[in-house]
């Protein structure tokens, strides 16, 4: 048997329809086939998903395996996978992404070069097939700016999928938080401990990951406002000052007073224009998404429980495109 070299982990919830298209992805790797595994961690899902993957992995030539847990986020989905892996090396993705066919080599490669104290991330883009007006999670997501940072890119660069490090490394940090404050940035708080370490970080923009499932306003709104409160709960753990300014969390007594009084038509006008089909005020749901953000964040400063905008369907509700919380 040949030494598997990396284990991608696909954490999912309740996304059966979308894993063959996603597993199909991993098996036009360039990679050997021998040399990688992928895990799919089924996070408490009430779909089909345990019996479409094993008839998927049953017939696939490289090696797929699925594992349970109750449904406990994707931080703990992410943490099994990686106890489950036998790879050297661990690479994360989502459910909602699609793997370039040299992915996976281009992720090897990197850790090949260096003394396993090297974490890579890869880029993620919007799938070129989608129409520019379609919805993702990535719609407000800023880019990293590396090219800034020269050698040391900040932790808050680091973005929450198409990552790797090595197994050893990952298990020496003690895996994702699950913490239930820090469960939205729970990936920039690995970071930060990563860079505490002193595990150098490194781009790939070969490595590419393409989102191809769409998203709702509603479900975006949400995932926003719970981004801001964690964000506060990771600015007390790591004491980044620069996090209210990096996320645009700060309002003045001004912008509240004048958010108060033309939110409310901005979330009718970009609900409107999204049962119609249409983003061409996308600037107004940009300002939504700031304000949710920014809700999120006071809420936290304020000591309250969280209380995100209502959303009814949850399906889309993520905070990286694989399990919802």
């Amino acid at each position: 048997m040949e030494e598997v070299d990396i284990s991608v982990i696909v954490p999912t919830r309740n996304r059966a329809a979308w894993l063959p298209t996603c597993l199909a992805h991993m098996e036009q790797q360039s990679f050997p086939a021998g040399r990688f595994e992928v895990l799919v961690v089924d996070d408490g899902g009430t779909d089909d998903t345990l019996s479409v993957v094993d008839r998927y992995a049953h017939g696939s030539p490289i090696c797929i395996r699925i594992h349970r847990q109750p449904h406990s986020g994707l931080a703990a989905a992410r943490n099994l996978g990686a106890e489950k892996a036998i790879g050297n090396h661990l690479l994360f993705l989502c459910d909602d992404e699609l793997a370039s066919p040299r992915l996976v080599e281009q992720h090897h490669g990197a850790h090949a070069q260096s003394d396993g104290r090297l974490c890579v991330m890869g880029t993620l883009r919007r799938h070129p097939q989608l129409p520019r007006d379609t919805f993702t999670r990535q719609f407000l997501d800023e880019p990293s700016n590396w090219e800034s940072y020269s050698d040391t890119p900040h932790f808050l660069d680091w973005q929450r999928s198409n990552f790797s490090l090595s197994r050893e490394a990952f298990q020496s940090l003690g895996g994702f938080s699950t913490e239930q404050s820090l469960y939205a940035v729970n990936i920039w708080e690995l970071a930060y401990r990563m860079e505490r370490a002193g595990l150098q970080p490194r781009q790939l923009n070969d490595a590419r990951c393409y989102i191809w499932q769409p998203t709702t306003f509603a479900a975006e709104r949400f995932r926003q406002y719970h981004l801001g409160f964690g964000l506060f709960q990771l600015q007390r753990s790591t004491r980044a000052a620069l996090i209210p300014e990096r996320f645009r969390l700060r309002r003045t007594g001004f912008q509240q007073l004048v958010h108060t009084l033309t939110i409310p038509f901005y979330i009718r006008a970009c609900n409107r224009e999204e049962e119609e089909a249409s983003m061409l005020i996308s600037s107004l749901y940009k300002r939504v998404l700031y304000y949710d953000r920014a809700v999120g964040y006071q809420d936290a400063l304020s000591g309250r429980t969280p209380r995100p905008p209502v959303v009814e369907d949850l399906t889309h509700a993520t905070l990286g495109g694989g399990v919802d919380f």
